[in-house]
């Protein structure tokens, strides 16, 4: 995988480092597709016509986790050239924007207007799609939100004409703090890196807790300041609080942190983490609970046959944001092949992808969550919950506070 930063590339650059040569990203350039598949107003149908589905990407650039665009990339690949034979012609334009939604405003504008592109996908924070919605429902097209799924949904917020496809970050997180509550105690710890402290996704574990009859006794925020990770003090006020659960979210160098003062404190709690703590679980020194919505380890045929099928392609194991991409260009297959306009049969999709049944719920590509343990560096499924309906998060209030999205 290509550790280079998105933001020193190009567009030539990015499609020589998928090794598909210049120009825009081209998937099975021999196979045909539906003319203008998505609608240019509400009202239109879908014209027969065969030519090319054109797709806008805005991809942002990450010093966390550089591969991970490549990843949805390579996702989106392997599926478009699956359905080969009885679909047709996909054109992928990638546009870098940066971390700012300025440029991302700026981008989507290009593609809509300039590329005629007949939807957009964007790896972009919630802040950053709401200044995007009044141009998308003035064009009429779909914007397609992907990510780690880190945002609640505020009802208030939501358009006709964007979506969100993510890997449900915080309704893993929800789950786990409602299974934590019911199996390992009712009094809580939360901790974290100040960067998590800025995402929804670290208060749906509160959240969850909560709706099981826990309570939160204490919290902590650390690496606030890059000369002292506030480390000792933190686990200080853990140890005075003697929780049953311990929740830790943390990404990067800051896991490792934590997880060493923890296993050197060697606390008698439960400790919850998340599905972004460790990308080497032989590293963990303890054992962990996590939520998730997507794991190599899941057995099921599709989560089998896609990891092989990636393997094969790449050269390398496939992560979760692979998973993401693959069923991405899955539900918008699906969608485009029922006919009609896109914004009008996205909530009908319903398709059994790596992760499981999957459905739009809300605007929301939502599926089942797993429990997941890691013992002696070995992931293990505990159990799984049925789809948890957006719905749960409809909430007006504030929220918490970083305009990028997460991992970026």
């Amino acid at each position: 995988m290509n550790n280079r930063k998105w933001s020193r590339l190009g567009r030539r650059d990015f499609v020589k480092m998928l090794g598909l040569g210049t120009g825009a990203m081209m998937v099975n350039p021999s196979l045909q597709f539906p003319d203008r598949v998505l609608a240019q107003t509400v009202s239109n149908s879908l014209p027969s016509t065969p030519t090319t589905l054109k797709i806008g990407l805005l991809l942002p650039s990450s010093n966390i986790r550089p591969g991970m665009t490549t990843q949805l990339m390579n996702g989106m690949q392997l599926y478009f050239d699956q359905v080969k034979s009885d679909f047709g012609r996909v054109q992928l334009i990638p546009e870098s924007i940066g971390l700012g939604s300025t440029v991302a405003l700026r981008k989507a504008t290009q593609l809509l207007k300039e590329a005629d592109v007949d939807l957009v996908i964007g790896m972009v924070s919630t802040p950053t799609a709401l200044r995007l919605q009044p141009l998308f429902e003035a064009e009429q097209k779909v914007l397609l939100v992907v990510g780690a799924g880190e945002t609640m949904p505020r009802s208030h917020e939501s358009s006709p004409y964007i979506f969100h496809a993510t890997l449900n970050y915080w309704q893993s997180n929800w789950a786990a703090g409602r299974w934590a509550a019911q199996h390992k105690g009712n009094r809580a710890f939360m901790i974290s890196s100040f960067y998590e402290s800025g995402y929804d996704s670290f208060y749906a574990f509160q959240s969850g807790f909560e709706s099981a009859g826990g309570t939160i006794i204490g919290r902590a925020v650390t690496h606030i300041s890059p000369d002292n990770d506030g480390m000792p003090d933190a686990m200080a006020a853990l140890q005075a609080a003697q929780p049953d659960v311990v929740f830790a979210a943390y990404n990067g160098e800051p896991t490792h942190d934590f997880l060493r003062y923890f296993a050197d404190l060697a606390p008698n709690s439960t400790l919850m983490g998340t599905a972004f703590m460790l990308d080497d679980r032989a590293m963990a020194p303890v054992d962990m609970y996590f939520g998730t919505s997507w794991l190599i380890d899941l057995d099921n045929a599709q989560n089998t046959a896609f990891s092989t099928d990636y393997r094969r392609l790449v050269g390398h194991t496939p992560d979760a944001f692979a998973s993401l991409g693959y069923e991405t260009a899955q539900m918008l297959t699906q969608s485009i092949q029922s006919g009609g306009v896109l914004a009008h049969q996205l909530p009908a999709v319903h398709i059994n992808g790596p992760r499981g049944n999957l459905t739009i719920q809300h605007q929301s590509l939502v599926g089942p969550t797993y429990l997941a343990s890691i013992h002696a560096g070995q992931a293990s499924i505990l159990t799984h919950f049925p789809t948890l309906i957006t719905e749960l998060a409809h909430t007006t209030e504030p929220r918490s506070g970083w305009l990028n999205p997460y991992l970026v």
